[in-house]
């Protein structure tokens, strides 16, 4: 499995540019419009990630490992 980065394309976006992933996305958004581009992109799902992290900081802590330090020491 990869992450991919996403960034929206600006309004004024040309075709003529490189890469080729943002040729697709260019032509995707135009077509589509803002509301099917984000769903089909999966763009702004970033939030739900930060809110996981947030939530388990409050209740476990800020400084927690996936691994036992006295191990290792």
């Amino acid at each position: 499995m990869s992450i991919e980065p996403i960034f929206k394309p600006r309004k004024n976006a040309r075709l003529d540019r490189e890469p080729l992933e943002r040729h697709k996305s260019i032509e995707t958004l135009k077509t589509l419009g803002d509301k099917e581009w984000s769903k089909i992109m999966k763009y702004g799902n970033r939030w739900n990630v930060e809110i996981a992290f947030s939530i388990f900081k409050r209740l476990y802590g800020e400084y927690r490992m996936s691994k036992n330090i006295e191990k290792y020491i």
